[in-house]
């Protein structure tokens, strides 16, 4: 299946029920963005789901918030839940906002779904005010722990062994452990970790790095004789 076409109809159901949303992480990264503008500022949300949590912290602390989801039933709930947030259907590779629109704009627990992540930055930075702000996290290619994941992702999905491994798994899933969410019976892979180093190479503008250990500590290995990325697992990159 094309991988744009799985996020756009199905991937809704695995974030409304993923534990992942649910961890410390995106409400902390929601007050880290949060002390990059002030009161009233425009940001928009790519990737903003049903707009929990992070689109409600920016709204609720006097933002004007915007959004853009690829899924048009996550933008349908982000709608009913907040009918304040200006929010459309679309993606990251073609923002359907104007140029110079937004003092911040951010991408979190998203570009990895992107299929061309440069095009995608390009994107943010172009309905970006000048002088505006752009953040986005990555997974990192780097850690082992995430290119052990994205095997197992690959393995699982293009493989005859790894499928059946999969539907067992499902099953699994379904009987015990329901609440999580409808199984995935879809075979894409549909996430690709990125290696920070590239990204620090290609990017047009200043950037800084920070890693996430309970809270946000800013990589002073940005100098491609210092790069030790291997130990972080998400890199959050601001400009």
């Amino acid at each position: 299946m094309d991988r744009k076409k799985y996020q756009r109809d199905y991937y809704a159901n695995s974030w409304i029920h993923s534990k992942h949303r649910d961890t410390q992480y995106n409400p902390d990264i929601g007050k880290f963005i949060l002390n990059l503008v002030i009161p009233d500022s425009l940001v928009c949300d790519i990737g903003i789901g049903d707009g929990l949590p992070i689109a409600q912290i920016l709204l609720e602390s006097g933002m004007n918030v915007y959004g853009v989801d690829v899924s048009p039933k996550l933008i349908d709930i982000c709608k009913n839940n907040f009918p304040q947030i200006d929010c459309k259907t679309g993606n990251a590779e073609k923002i359907p906002y104007g140029n110079d629109m937004f003092h911040l704009t951010y991408c979190v627990n998203t570009i990895w779904y992107v299929p061309n992540t440069m095009k995608a930055i390009n994107e943010l930075i172009r309905v970006t005010k000048p002088g505006g702000m752009i953040v986005f996290d990555i997974m990192n290619q780097y850690h082992v722990k995430i290119s052990k994941l994205h095997r197992r992702l690959i393995f699982e999905n293009t493989t005859m062994l790894g499928k059946g491994q999969k539907i067992i798994k499902n099953i699994v899933k379904k009987v015990l452990f329901p609440k999580y969410g409808s199984p995935n019976w879809h075979y894409v892979v549909d996430q690709t970790p990125l290696y920070p180093d590239l990204i620090c190479k290609m990017f047009p503008r200043d950037i800084r790095l920070f890693t996430y250990n309970n809270s946000f500590i800013e990589i002073n290995e940005k100098e491609p004789e210092n790069y030790k990325f291997e130990k972080y697992s998400r890199i959050i990159f601001g400009s």
